[in-house]
């Protein structure tokens, strides 16, 4: 069996529950919600953990078979102390699921974690080998007004979800240095790929759009697509240097034909890539957790 620990609210977490039970593959959701209010004892090192809901006590198995979203509200959380308990609560259950070697846990908490920093991010992909697009961090105005003369975008400067757009120096005339620092990357023009790398299987889609960020376009284009096989063995073999098992990779085609990487996200939110895959990416997923060990 499959443990999918997460937001029950979450799309991903629902979709990968609707996936597996679809397929025949019985799988449990542990509600990060009912986690954070119930009793819990993570015990380290790989012991099994028990929590109670209501007057049933439950167990997590050290030998289990885990996919994870260990999203930390903490922050939005209006009370002090319910904050404080959730983020003890998501504390607790990444060194436990840390702990459990015998277990398959996608992905271990432990994994890099320089997605939630875009410049240190970039830098250390680029030192991987691949193509990554010219970027500047800064809170200083003519700097960025100055980097803005070639086609740029800005993007989020940490791990955050949020849209990119296109910026000119214009957009940098009255800016105030508090409002930094602000990261803008150097555009590509051409299509997108969205890969998504589930052990030593990579699924791909280019998607052809006329807008800067295609998450927001309605009408953009979305085909599978085979990546080139030195392409392939690079996001697998700096995937596996990550410690990670599931990643989403980002990269724009050039003119030339050649792959330009934006980012690695650590913990993708995959279903509607999945969706137009016909499952192939939950499919890979369930392939590696009910592995033999």
């Amino acid at each position: 069996m499959i443990t999918a620990i997460g937001l029950g609210t979450d799309p991903t977490i629902r979709h990968f529950v609707a996936r597996c039970e679809a397929s025949g593959t019985e799988v449990e959701l542990v509600d990060l919600h009912d986690l954070a209010l119930a009793d819990w004892m993570f015990p380290l090192p790989g012991h099994d953990a028990i929590w109670r809901d209501g007057e049933k006590e439950r167990r997590l198995s050290a030998g289990g078979r885990y996919y994870v979203r260990p999203i930390d509200l903490s922050s939005v959380i209006a009370s002090q102390r319910n904050g404080m308990s959730w983020q003890s609560m998501v504390q607790a259950l990444c060194a436990w699921l840390e702990s459990i070697g015998e277990a398959i846990v996608v992905n271990r908490p432990g994994h890099v974690q320089d997605n939630g920093s875009k410049p240190l991010h970039e830098a250390l992909l680029a030192r991987s080998g691949f193509l990554v697009p010219a970027s500047l961090t800064s809170s200083d105005g003519e700097a960025l007004s100055a980097f803005a003369r070639a086609p740029s975008i800005v993007k989020t400067v940490s791990g955050a979800r949020a849209d990119c757009w296109s910026v000119t120096p214009d957009d940098f005339t009255a800016f105030q240095p508090e409002s930094g620092p602000i990261h803008l990357q150097r555009r590509v023009e051409g299509a997108d790929v969205r890969a998504h790398v589930v052990g030593d299987t990579v699924l791909a889609l280019r998607i052809d759009s006329e807008a800067t960020d295609y998450r927001i376009d309605g009408d953009a284009n979305y085909a599978p697509i085979k990546l080139p096989d030195a392409l392939v063995a690079r996001m697998t073999r700096a995937a596996h240097d990550m410690g990670l098992i599931f990643s989403g990779w980002d990269f724009k085609i050039d003119r030339d034909g050649q792959f330009w990487l934006l980012e690695a996200n650590p913990m993708p939110g995959y279903n509607s890539y999945d969706n137009r895959l016909d499952g192939s990416i939950t499919a890979a997923l369930i392939a590696i957790l009910m592995k033999a060990r």
